[in-house]
């Protein structure tokens, strides 16, 4: 559990959101720099844990350079992680970010960054139930005055959910399924309740480029038990709290952030199995940089 103090951040100069899918790096008053976390090829971040820290501050450091101002010393960064992360795992990101060029970093959980990206009171007192359905982790978490209190992980997002996509083309039409159009596919499908028809899918198929008629249904069945444990990771989650911070919840409501939050469907399908009004915050790609800037001192 990590206490925001806002006197923490008055020397911080650049937030950093380090994603599986793209980093993101911002500075208070500049421009939002993004980059996929896999540069020359190699996956630098996963969950937000550093998997590659070579590659980790090679995708850091053009970054981190760019967003400097002329003449300037080497800044200080705010860096977001998973609620769940290790300390070692912590002191990894901390490592690589220096090396990539701050001269310091605090770090930040992402449920509380990306609550102050969507503009949501941290600091009022009343519980604030977050979910981000990322890249890779699904983070689950609990807001009490600025503080994470309670989370949960559950290691499903929206990669797991394309490899089953890739899965099921591969099995029920024998079409090598690319991950691009995987993600087409996942877009197009998400957690909508209405499973019917059938969608048009490009791939390969004995070397040769095919485009097959895919059931919508066998797709969804595919994906469905990540999708059940997805939630019942929230409704566990919801489960372990006290009841003043239930009825709290309950009041209002659950806001979901993350790439995985713009999947069709995603918050009819959360809403119906949690009995809970489910919000969609503003601008989830990227509320929790756009939090994590919202932190840092305005500069001239």
């Amino acid at each position: 559990m990590i206490n925001l103090l806002a006197g923490t951040f008055r020397s911080s100069e650049l937030a950093i959101d380090l994603g599986s899918s793209v980093t993101r790096v911002a500075s208070r008053c500049g421009s939002l720099k993004v980059q996929p976390s896999h540069p020359a090829g190699r996956q630098a971040i996963r969950g937000g844990v550093v998997l590659d820290p070579d590659a980790t501050v090679a995708l850091l450091s053009p970054m981190i350079w760019e967003s400097r101002r002329f003449g300037a010393k080497r800044p200080r960064a705010l860096a977001c992680t998973p609620s769940h992360v290790s300390d070692d795992e912590r002191e990894a990101v901390v490592e690589c970010i220096r090396r990539a060029g701050a001269s310091s970093v605090t770090l930040v959980p992402d449920p509380v960054a990306a609550a102050v990206g969507a503009g949501l009171d941290i600091g009022s007192g009343r519980t604030i139930f977050i979910v981000d359905i990322g890249e890779a982790v699904t983070d689950c978490a609990v807001i009490q005055r600025g503080r994470v209190v309670q989370s949960q992980a559950v290691h499903l997002g929206c990669s797991h959910l394309r490899r089953k996509l890739r899965q099921c083309a591969r099995q029920s039409a024998h079409l090598e399924v690319d991950d691009t159009e995987a993600e087409r596919l996942l877009r197009s499908l998400g957690f909508q309740a209405t499973i019917a028809g059938k969608t048009e899918c490009t791939g390969f198929r004995k070397g040769r480029v095919c485009e097959q008629r895919l059931a919508r249904k066998a797709m969804y069945d595919a994906m469905r038990p990540m999708l059940g444990d997805i939630l019942s990771g929230i409704k566990s989650l919801f489960r372990d709290l006290p009841v003043p911070m239930a009825i709290e919840v309950i009041e209002d409501g659950i806001h979901l952030t993350g790439g995985g939050a713009l999947l069709p469907g995603v918050r009819d399908h959360v809403a119906a199995g949690t009995k809970i009004d489910v919000h969609l915050v503003e601008n989830p790609l990227e509320a929790v940089v756009n939090g994590a800037r919202a932190m840092l001192p305005y500069t001239r």
